[in-house]
């Protein structure tokens, strides 16, 4: 079983409790708005700021998502494919989740933080404490 990478969730919490950064739905991050379907705004949703806060330290580099103007994405250098919505491999690697998405409990449901971020508009500081809640931080 994988150990979770405290430091870096906690890490995560902290950024996401102080970041002026604006938050969206559906992607990572949204550089400009755009005319598609869900959230236009353009900042990052939570997932978003933790691939950004990490993408030096598991060798990831931004890419422009040419079907989403206006959307940044994530990959591996040399890769022709980059993660828009979904948190890249690497950095769930990081924080030692299993590879899944991290998990909280609400509303008496064990939900992902992106079921947060973009079906229940939970704020970055609620996430934050919902994710120090569930892994003791």
């Amino acid at each position: 079983m994988t150990e979770v990478n405290e430091a870096v969730l906690r890490e995560w919490c902290e950024r996401l409790e102080t970041t002026t950064t604006p938050q969206t739905t559906g992607v990572l991050n949204r550089v400009a708005e755009g005319d598609y379907p869900g959230s236009s705004t353009v900042g990052m949703c939570c997932l978003g700021v933790l691939t950004d806060m990490v993408k030096d330290r598991v060798g990831l580099e931004e890419a422009e998502i040419k079907s989403r103007p206006g959307v940044i994405g994530y990959r591996i250098p040399g890769q022709s494919y980059a993660e828009e919505a979904l948190c890249p491999r690497p950095v769930l690697e990081l924080i030692g989740t299993g590879g899944i998405t991290p998990r909280v409990e609400f509303r008496g449901e064990s939900v992902s933080v992106v079921q947060l971020n973009d079906q229940y508009g939970l704020s970055f500081k609620e996430i934050a404490a919902l994710v120090r809640e569930a892994y003791d931080l």
